[in-house]
């Protein structure tokens, strides 16, 4: 096990949005979170790495979220440590208004990299495979990129801090066919060296991408099993009728 819920309970104010959850992700996996809008899906994957801390509403009621032996909202875990250990990929490519070359080494150099900061740049890029786009505009502005090329951008910037997990949340919902198979071949690569999970709205993106999915459905957690079971011998009605489209 890598990362874990065990339990959990989640809440924006008074309302439970993640509902007595258990999930456990393996080593060098990638496993997609599937499930109609709403169902926390998303709120769980921010969970894993303490985003939610910045909603003012939002509050773990029950459980919790491991990673490794460590109990991320234990009061003794820094959760900077946390973020950088597990990694962020948000649905909208958000690169900093900055070079590409900045975009790589800000976040390793605000956290004590001592090492050479090209030779990162070079290996994040080319695990992001956009170095051959980009090696001679390193310069230029990471908003100056398609977006596709933004995205694995920030993809790159997430691989430079040297993470454990990588979180991706509908990484590829703003982009076109082209740049969202480039995507999914990405995530293809980078499974052999990170534990990956992604939520998608996209059934048959989960069913090239993954090995194991998990269906929630109004908070719950319905059922998680590898992909091949999901989508061709669903245990649960529910996902079952989720799967082929009768509702959501």
């Amino acid at each position: 096990m890598v990362i874990a819920a065990q339990d959990l309970t989640l809440a924006y104010g008074d309302k439970n949005i993640v509902k007595k959850v258990s999930l456990e992700v393996g080593p060098r996996t990638v496993t997609a979170l599937i499930g109609p809008s709403g169902c926390g899906k998303s709120t769980l994957l921010r969970t894993f790495n303490r985003m939610n801390d910045f909603v003012p509403s939002f509050r773990l009621v029950d459980g919790k979220i491991m990673y490794r032996d460590l109990n991320v909202y234990s009061g003794d875990v820094d959760p900077v440590f946390i973020r950088r250990r597990v990694g962020m990929v948000f649905q909208k490519p958000n690169p900093f208004p900055s070079s590409i070359y900045k975009n790589i080494t800000w976040g390793p150099s605000i956290n004590g990299y001592t090492g050479d900061f090209d030779q990162l740049v070079e290996s994040s890029l080319r695990r992001a495979a956009l170095w051959d786009e980009v090696k001679d505009k390193l310069n230029s502005s990471g908003l100056a990129l398609s977006g596709g090329q933004q995205q694995r951008l920030c993809i790159a910037r997430a691989i430079a801090m040297d993470p454990d997990v990588i979180l991706m949340d509908e990484p590829c919902s703003a982009l076109d066919p082209a740049s969202t198979a480039r995507i999914e071949d990405l995530i293809g690569e980078l499974r052999e060296r990170y534990t990956i999970l992604i939520v998608t709205h996209n059934m048959q993106q989960a069913a090239r991408v993954s090995e194991h999915t998990a269906f929630m459905f109004q908070g719950e957690l319905i059922e998680h099993a590898v992909t091949k079971q999901i989508f061709n011998a669903p245990k649960h009605k529910l996902t079952e009728d989720y799967i082929m489209g009768r509702f959501g």
